[in-house]
């Protein structure tokens, strides 16, 4: 576990060296989380978003952990603020929908996300809404299937290969979640998102955590 936790920050500490950060700073903020038991991946993901939109990490870093110990998904809270204030919405009328709609057990995360994405690329919300609850009665993730179309239609994959595979994946035991953070980052810093599909799987087979 230890291997493949250093092997994950070797990684991240590539990566943000290629795009100018600070690997010392990654590196202690990402040790100390970890012993606190945050997600890396979590915090890596939201402080290199913000980071590229011009946000303080440290604000970011700030307002997640108090959203997780409120018992709030910090995803949610992330992307959901962030979108939004890009789009000049306010951040706390973001937040008031998001918790009713969790209350009358709804994804909110599902629901904002995919609508406000769709909006933005001339989709029709009814449309969108009515694919992710089937999608859902039929025991699909439906964060997978949207996040993987969106992101592979605006990069020209084709969104059927995708969310085939992805559901084939999941019916394997794979993370879909994994495989489409790694394609999705690999595929911005010039990766074959088909060589680290092979290195996931191989490391699957070998007990190793997909995660690192």
């Amino acid at each position: 576990m230890d291997r493949c936790f250093y092997r994950n920050i070797s990684n991240q500490h590539n990566t943000r060296a290629r795009s100018g950060y600070s690997a010392t700073m990654t590196s202690n903020q990402l040790n100390t989380r970890a012993r606190n038991g945050y997600s890396v991946t979590m915090l890596s993901n939201q402080l290199n978003t913000r980071a590229r939109n011009g946000y303080s990490a440290t604000m970011t870093s700030n307002q997640l952990n108090t959203r997780v110990r409120s018992g709030y998904s910090a995803t949610m809270t992330s992307n959901q603020l962030n979108t939004r204030a890009r789009s000049g919405y306010s951040a706390t009328m973001v937040s008031n929908q998001l918790n009713t709609r969790a209350r009358s057990g709804y994804s909110a995360t599902m629901i904002s996300d995919q609508l406000n994405t769709r909006a933005r690329n001339g989709y029709s919300a009814t449309r969108v809404s009515n694919q992710l609850n089937t999608r859902a009665r039929n025991g699909y993730s439906t964060t997978m299937t949207f996040n993987h179309h969106n992101t592979r239609a605006r990069s020209g994959y084709s969104a059927t290969k995708t969310s085939n595979q992805l559901n084939t994946r999941a019916r394997s035991g794979y993370s879909a979640t994994m495989v489409s953070n790694q394609h999705n980052t690999r595929a911005r810093n010039s990766y074959s998102a088909t060589m680290v599909s092979n290195q996931l799987n191989t490391r699957a087979r070998n007990g190793y955590s997909a995660t690192h």
